[in-house]
């Protein structure tokens, strides 16, 4: 499996956002979303994050934060993650390329909707895969 490049995407990636309603939120494309998130001096624990929605200061706007391109490694790290919490079946729906990064994104927009858990927020992204 090679590396997932994202930035060939961000066209469409956006007007997946516009799509929910993310019409002020910003995409922002990075090779380090860790160092990224500490340089703006937000909180984060996970430091291997391959995307996250941030809010902004003094603003209900949030924005979506992903890395540029996504190692093969980060890539099963993630898919892994998912058949931890349940989705063993519909993560080989991820093996396609846009199809992973449109459900990485969901995922960040289910965020950006206030779906904090990690399961609601994968199973929110699955539901709207197909939109």
């Amino acid at each position: 499996m090679l590396t997932y490049n994202v930035e060939k995407h961000i066209g469409q990636l956006r007007d997946l956002m516009r799509q929910y309603g993310l019409t002020q939120s910003k995409l922002v494309l990075v090779d380090d979303v860790a160092k990224w998130v500490k340089e703006h001096k937000i909180t984060e624990t996970n430091p291997f994050r391959a995307a996250v929605a941030v809010r902004r200061t003094a603003s209900q706007i949030r924005d979506i934060v992903v890395l540029k391109e996504i190692p093969a490694d980060e890539v099963e790290s993630i898919k892994s993650a998912m058949k931890f919490r349940g989705f063993y079946g519909q993560t080989e729906r991820l093996n396609d390329e846009w199809l992973f990064i449109k459900h990485l994104v969901l995922h960040e927009i289910a965020h950006c909707k206030d779906i904090s858990d990690e399961k609601n927020a994968d199973q929110w992204a699955f539901d709207n895969l197909n939109n």
